[in-house]
């Protein structure tokens, strides 16, 4: 047991009999309250996990998600790219051409998974990321890439991200992710591109799609392109 379990389990013993104590012999309102307060105090301790959740757990969690998208693509025969877009309820979503490779011009609130969108149809789908990236506003996308690749799931030691024009340079050092499923990197990206394309479009509030990837001596070059 974690020490501040252990403390807590005492202090929530320690709570019980005193309550009961100075209810039973004392009949004092103000020494019962105390001893309900550090009762309840102690248990909050002992039943608060000290452990975050593992970040190899998050990677599965995550990896798994993208092989459950592979399968779904492989059903709806989707191979273009997608496109990455923010949209009012904060949630990126990939918007996936099921005819031609052209983004949408006017892409429509999600309503179902396929939609028609300037008279052609669409895949609209939830990259694995998405609810770590939902956001209400514009985020520094240099530290949240920094804090989900890095800090959260560990799929890389360092993220380094520059935007140049119409195109936002990532390069992820050491990069770990574990998916190789083919339709789902030709459509989402590998992960670390996926999380970068889901981070950059909530940040920068416009379309965002994976360009090229390039791994050479442990560094991935992801290159994301801006649409509009």
């Amino acid at each position: 047991m974690d020490r501040l379990n252990a403390f807590g389990l005492g202090l929530a013993s320690f709570g019980a009999a005193f309550s009961l104590l100075a209810h039973l012999l004392l009949y004092s309102v103000p020494l019962t309250a105390l001893g309900i307060g550090a009762l309840i105090l102690g248990l909050s301790l002992y039943l608060t996990p000290t452990q975050p959740v593992p970040t190899a757990a998050v990677r599965a969690l995550l990896e798994g998600a993208a092989l459950g998208l592979e399968a779904l693509l492989e059903e709806m025969d989707a191979s273009a790219r997608g496109y990455y877009i923010a949209h009012e309820d904060g949630r990126v979503y990939v918007h996936v051409p099921l005819v031609g490779t052209e983004p949408p011009e006017s892409p429509k609130k999600p309503s179902g998974v396929v939609l028609e969108e300037d008279g052609r149809p669409f895949l609209v789908l939830l990259p694995p990321i998405s609810e770590l990236v939902k956001v209400e506003g514009p985020v520094d996308l240099e530290s949240s890439l920094s804090e989900i690749l890095v800090d959260l799931t560990e799929f890389a030691d360092s993220v380094r991200a520059v935007r140049s024009g119409r195109s936002v340079i990532v390069e992820v050092r050491r990069p770990r992710g574990g998916v190789a499923a083919g339709r789902f990197v030709r459509v989402f990206g590998s992960i670390e591109a996926s999380i970068a394309a889901a981070v950059a479009a909530a940040s920068l509030r416009r379309p965002v799609y994976v360009a090229s990837e390039a791994e050479e001596k442990g560094v991935k070059r992801i290159t994301l392109r801006v649409i509009r």
